[in-house]
């Protein structure tokens, strides 16, 4: 379990990883918008979950779409807990990524969503960015 989110819990980790991020790179800036009421969730693994995908999704972004924008949200809705991750980098072919010998950090998020029966959605299209979409319902 990483160490912040023991500490923290799940959205002050979020916020910390975004001020990191921020502090280390001049190119891209990272916000991050939440409208949770408490810093920790129920469940220990979807706060797991969450936060690898985060940063999954954000070293794909610095080694990949030459971002100059992300915003990362976390929602709490009634029923499910939505996470989207979204850049306005150069975008990529999903299906060729999918289909290549590419894509081992998009596999391992699949992985860790399915691990908690969540759904992954990934949207990008070339030259308009890439967007990463969470949702897992309450009740796991």
């Amino acid at each position: 379990m990483p160490k912040t989110i023991n500490e923290y819990g799940i959205i002050n980790a979020m916020q910390i990883l975004v001020d990191t991020l921020n502090q280390s790179s001049e190119e891209t800036t990272f916000q991050f918008f939440h409208n949770f009421t408490k810093d920790r969730l129920d469940n220990k693994q979807v706060e797991i979950t969450l936060y690898r995908t985060v940063q999954e999704s954000v070293n794909n972004i610095f080694k990949y779409a030459k971002a100059t924008k992300v915003d990362i949200q976390l929602k709490d809705y009634e029923d499910m807990i939505m996470l989207t991750v979204e850049d306005n980098g150069i975008g990529f072919d999903l299906e060729k990524v999918r289909s290549g010998d590419n894509g081992f950090g998009l596999k391992n998020m699949q992985n860790r969503i399915d691990a908690i029966s969540g759904f992954l959605e990934i949207e990008s299209k070339i030259g308009k960015g890439s967007t990463i979409i969470v949702q897992i319902q309450k009740h796991i």
